[in-house]
Parts: C-alpha cells; structure tokens; sequence
C-alpha cells in the first residue's frame, strides 16, 4: 500500500503532461537519432521529476484545506497516509534528482527547470488564488516543457506550435475550472480563484479557448504540409470535444486527468492519434 501512496503522492499518472516534450523531437529532422531521442526521454525524466517535487509542496500547503474537501481529503498527505515528513523527503529527492539532471543536459534546460519551479512554488503559494491568472501560469508551464523539448535538443522554436500548447492547456484548465465550480455547488467548498466567477463565463473561455486551438492546430498542420498531419486534425478534434461533452454537469470529480485517462473513447481516438502521428513522422 505504501508504494500506491507514494503514486499516488507523486502524481504519476499526472506524467502523462511531460509527452509534449517530444513534441520538437517528433517535429525535427533529427527524429531517429539515438543520441537525440535519449537526450528527449532525459529531459522528460527531469520534467516529471520536478513536477512531482511541485505536486508534493502544493499538497503540504494545501494539507488544512485538503482535509476539508470532499475529494482532496482523500489524497496520502491530507489523509495521514504519508506523513509530512516523509513528504517533505521525497520532495528534496525529487527536486535534487531533476535540478542535477538537467544541469547535465544543458544550462538552459536547469535554467526552464529552476523556472517551472520558481513559478509553481508562487503558484501554490498564492497565485492560485487569483482568478485567470491561475490558468496562465498553469499555462506558462506547459510552454516552459515545449521550450525544454526545444532546447534539449537545439532545435529552432515554432512560435504556432507554443501558442497551440499555450491556448490547449488554457482549455484543459478552464475545464479543470469549471469541474471545481460544479464540485464546488454540491459542497459548498469553493477554491479560492472561482469564488466570483459565473459559470457563464468559464463556458465561454472555454470555448474561446477551444475555437484557438483548432486554429492554431490547422495552421501548425499547414505549415508540416503532410496528409497524414492533417488526419491528426480529426482524432484530435474530437478529443477535444470529447473532453469538454463528458465533463458537462459533473459533480463528484474535478480533475480533467481522470477523465482523459478513464474514458474508453478517448482512449481509442488518441490511438488513432498516435498511429497517424508515426506515419507523418516516417512520410515526411
């Protein structure tokens, strides 16, 4: 049980964010290289390694309150499952594993780990509180992961693709913020950034921020010029609208990840995702 709260603690299944990092890799020229593709799963390690030392903090600050929410109250820490000291270590083990990993890829790389850190220790700290800027700084994290997949690998930077990951992990979030807003009806347990939001107004940011994405999605396959780029457009589509249809008028979740995760039609589209993904790679 210990090692399923630890897990659990450490959110791996929350990894699954990193993938974006060989996004520039899956982009590049440099695709079947070996020493390229190491250096790309290197830096995921170090991405997911940091992100597990922020999970860890946020849950220590947020522990009172964590014991108070219907769900939260359930997570190792709050639930007295792992103590805080021992929390408190595998936050420094954490921490110190992905800081010394990046420094041997390169300076810029522990520069984007130093800052994602930086930026989430203020996060959980109080900037979380602050209604939309919540959702951007969440959003500056994702766009700190695509610049490590970039530098690692010294490839040249696509401003389309950033933007498309800036604008999806706004949609992600927004619905995140929505889920916390239906949850937060039936309890009566509101996190502190929606308080004064209207539902209204998180529906529409959600679907501004999906009408960007497809855009940006479109363009970024305009620029690839391949047929098989362009497939990608419907799974992914889909997916998306899959997301935002099943996490309508829910109550007793407020994570996006589980859905995503969870859900066998996702499951299937974002396998037909992948396969006609490699066959862009391999055609291009």
């Amino acid at each position: 049980m210990l090692y399923k709260n630890i897990l659990e603690t450490i959110k791996i299944n929350h990894y699954l964010k990193n993938i974006i990092i060989f996004i520039p890799l899956l982009l590049s020229s440099d695709y079947n290289k070996p020493s390229i593709i190491f250096i790309s799963f290197i830096t995921f390690i170090a991405f997911c390694f940091i992100s597990s030392s922020v999970y860890i903090f946020n849950d220590l600050i947020d522990i009172n309150s964590d014991i108070k929410h219907p769900i939260k109250r359930n997570r190792p820490i709050a639930g007295k499952k792992i103590t805080e000291k021992s929390a408190v270590f595998l936050f420094l083990i954490f921490l110190i594993f992905s800081i010394t990993i990046s420094y041997f890829i390169n300076i810029r790389c522990l520069i984007l780990i130093c800052s994602y850190f930086i930026l989430n220790i203020f996060y959980s700290l109080f900037l979380k509180k602050i209604a939309f800027v919540d959702i951007i700084c969440i959003a500056i994290g994702f766009i700190l992961r695509i610049e490590a997949g970039y530098i690692s690998i010294n490839q040249a930077k696509s401003i389309t693709l950033i933007l498309l990951i800036f604008f999806t992990s706004l949609f992600v979030t927004s619905i995140k913020r929505k889920l916390e807003f239906m949850l937060s009806k039936q309890t009566g347990f509101y996190r502190e950034s929606i308080q004064k939001l209207a539902y209204d107004r998180i529906e529409k940011l959600i679907d501004i921020n999906l009408y960007l994405v497809l855009i940006f999605y479109f363009l970024l396959m305009f620029q690839l010029k391949n047929i098989y780029a362009y497939i990608t457009l419907f799974p992914f589509l889909l997916i998306m609208l899959r997301l935002k249809n099943i996490t309508n008028n829910v109550t007793n979740n407020d994570d996006p990840m589980f859905f995503i995760i969870n859900d066998n039609i996702i499951k299937y589209l974002f396998v037909f995702y992948v396969i006609f993904l490699f066959l862009y790679v391999y055609t291009k």
